[in-house]
């Protein structure tokens, strides 16, 4: 319904446009009973209309991209050391104090085993 109100505001314009286009001195020629010059020198506008219906508009913009949250939160651990387990998804809402992940803080040279 929209294009269609879009299309006849445009054919109303155009043909505005095309009647308030006349120069000074043809217009005061016709007004004498001239014809206005050359019939083929005019120009001419194809205009089509149409019924305006209700329905759905249908139209829908495909496109492709990155997404990006308006905040991002960077984690930092508490310690150091070799992480052995996440707890989480990537992208998976959290609370605050929530563990993210298991660290191993052994020191290099010891064997890693997890930590509580």
């Amino acid at each position: 319904m929209k294009k269609m109100t879009v299309a006849a505001l445009a054919a109303v314009l155009l043909l505005l446009a095309a009647g308030c286009s006349k120069s000074p001195a043809k217009a005061a020629g016709a007004a004498k009973g001239d014809a206005g010059g050359d019939p083929a020198a005019q120009t001419a506008f194809a205009v089509a209309t149409v019924t305006a219906q209700r329905g759905q508009i249908n139209d829908y913009l495909a496109l492709s991209g990155d997404v990006v949250s308006a905040s991002t939160v960077d984690v930092y651990p508490d310690v150091a050391g070799k992480v052995t387990r996440l707890l989480v998804e990537l992208g998976a809402r959290v609370q605050r104090d929530q563990s993210l992940v298991e660290v191993d803080p052994s020191r290099p040279g010891m064997n890693f085993v997890a930590s509580q």
